[in-house]
């Protein structure tokens, strides 16, 4: 028990030092938004000017997201994190004895490109460090890092700066990240080598749906959030009228509730993390529409505000979870793209609401949320079992009202929401049997004694691996059940830890996973709900599967697979 307690403090301890360092590289990125009217003074430049230093690094990250953590992956990533950290401390130190307001921007855009790097392997880092099924609640303190960093960088950088210079705010973010920079050193531990996968490998999936779909509804999903945000204060202070200090601290609040957002996510990412990713965009579509209806009153707007700041909170784990259950064998190109997707996001989310303020006024603030939330919501529910979305047809069809009540302008979105509920029926009809997220069964089967021949039988499948074939025998459970329905069916499986070929279905199947302890050579399991795995050699394992049946006699079956990429034909 000793023992296990220790493990569990150094786990703690390691998560908390890559919440530090990503701390401290949020607290560069956003505290220079608070001085940019100090800087603009000090350098003499405009203001607009000025903003180039927050514009700039955010197009740097968007660039640098899948690029820079791709051609990092080989390396360590303790060692990849360390050179981040040196360069935000370097580079922070720099800025503070500049003159030049060009090399100023330039001390702010060579950091940029490796913000995605500390932060995708620090996601992945975190998530490597527990068992599989906790790794949503490590990734959520990572980000709480992250929230730290964009609720008090803004405040503490200006006060700072206040206080002393904007070179006194320069040395500080320096001094933050020359703090994480000696934590991780000496506490955080060394790692092993990384298994070399090749870059074409990780690129490989660019070329499925399911990636596309998840960057996709990412972006949405982001850019409701942000879209609106971005002009929380122009909202607040002209539909509702408060003072600028009211505000302050209503963003102040907001910024505090998204770190008990991603507590919350965390937990439900564990729980049920489908339902919960599909049932989000609504509680923000109605939180959207109550600010819209009701934002004028200086006590309903703040009540809604700290709600919105837990969904807030929410979204920017369930955004990491997303696009990286997607590429689950290519962790930090999948971080790398979820911070180019929120980037992104963020960015078309800004230039949607500004422009409806532009056209129409500030009242519409919260109608460019709902739009995009209106687009987010169909991309999710693409990954998600067909019954999932027939329970959600109905509070769509209430979503779809509300913002006919908003503006005449939505009745669109009601259209689209009538086709996606004919398409669900189309599904349906075609394929009865499809799974559901809670769909029962899963349960290991194993050989008895009481099987009889004909039930056998009926269980029966062949596989066929680069052209020889294997008798293999079905478990009795919906997952098997699904899967044999799919049948026949030749797959192209790819390798990985030289005892496994995968392959990433286009659909889910139904999925009761549990830690088997060992892996025997022949078994076929189900890793998440869409993931086919064929194994090829005996092991212990503490990832957890689901069990579709297994080889009846895998003697040959390591040779037939070979070292690469395997063609796998399933048929009854």
């Amino acid at each position: 028990m000793a023992q296990a307690s220790s493990g569990t403090h150094a786990t703690n301890l390691r998560i908390l030092l890559l919440a530090v360092g990503a701390f401290g590289i949020i607290n560069t990125e956003m505290g220079i938004t608070g001085i940019l009217p100090a800087v603009a003074g000090e350098y003499g430049v405009t203001v607009a000017t000025a903003g180039l230093l927050v514009s700039m690094f955010a197009l740097a990250v968007a660039f640098s997201g899948p690029i820079a953590p791709l051609l990092c992956s080989r390396f360590r990533r303790k060692t990849v994190m360390l050179a981040s950290l040196v360069v935000f401390t370097v580079c922070s130190f720099a800025s503070a004895f500049v003159s030049s307001f060009p090399l100023l921007l330039a001390l702010r855009i060579i950091p940029a490109i490796m913000q995605p790097v500390y932060t995708s392997f620090a996601f992945s880092e975190a998530a490597f460090s527990v068992r599989e099924q906790d790794a949503p609640k490590a990734t959520a303190k990572v980000m709480m890092g992250v929230s730290a960093g964009m609720v008090l960088g803004v405040p503490c950088v200006n006060w700072i700066v206040s206080m002393s210079s904007v070179h006194g705010g320069m040395l500080f973010c320096a001094a933050v990240n020359g703090f994480a920079l000696l934590a991780l050193i000496f506490g955080l531990p060394s790692g092993e080598q990384p298994q070399a996968m090749s870059y074409g490998s990780q690129l490989k999936h660019l070329l499925e749906g399911r990636t596309w779909l998840s960057i996709l509804g990412v972006v949405a999903l982001n850019g409701a959030v942000f879209g609106v945000f971005s002009y929380f204060s122009e909202y607040l202070g002209t539909v509702t009228g408060l003072p600028d200090s009211t505000i302050s601290l209503m963003l102040l609040v907001y910024g505090l509730m998204n770190i008990v957002g991603n507590m919350i996510a965390g937990r439900e990412l564990v729980r049920s993390p489908r339902r919960f990713v599909c049932l989000l965009p609504f509680p923000l579509a109605a939180m959207f529409a109550l600010l819209f209806i009701f934002g004028a009153g200086a006590i309903l707007a703040a009540v809604i505000l700290v709600v919105l700041g837990v969904l807030a909170g929410c979204v920017a784990n369930v955004n990491q979870y997303w696009i990286s259950v997607a590429m689950l064998d290519a962790p930090e190109f999948a971080n790398g793209l979820f911070l180019a997707a929120t980037n992104l996001g963020t960015m078309i989310g800004t230039q949607l609401v500004g422009a409806l303020i532009d056209s129409i006024g500030s009242r519409m603030i919260p109608l460019g949320g709902i739009i995009m939330l209106v687009v987010a919501l169909p991309l999710l529910l693409a990954r998600v079992a067909p019954q999932i979305r027939a329970k959600l047809r109905v509070v769509m069809a209430a979503v779809a009202s509300v913002m006919l009540l908003l503006t005449s302008g939505c009745a669109m979105t009601n259209s689209s929401s009538a086709e996606h509920a004919a398409e669900t029926q189309a599904t349906q009809q075609a394929a009865p049997q499809q799974e559901s997220e809670e769909a029962d069964g899963g349960e290991t089967a194993e050989h008895t004694n009481g099987t009889t021949e004909s039930e056998h039988d009926m269980n029966a499948i062949t596989i066929t691996v680069n052209g020889q074939s294997f008798t293999a025998t079905l478990a009795d459970t919906e997952t098997a059940r699904a899967f044999a329905e799919r049948l026949p069916m030749t797959l192209t499986m790819d390798e990985m830890n030289g005892n496994e070929k995968y392959h990433y279905l286009d659909e889910s199947l139904p999925s009761n996973s549990s830690n088997p302890g060992t892996i025997h050579t022949g078994d076929l399991m189900l890793y998440g709900s869409d993931c086919v795995v064929l194994f090829y050699k005996t092991f212990q394992t503490s990832y957890s599967y689901t069990r579709i049946g297994s080889i009846d006699n895998p003697d040959a079956l390591a040779q037939a697979v070979g070292r690469g990429n395997a063609s796998v034909t399933f048929s009854n």
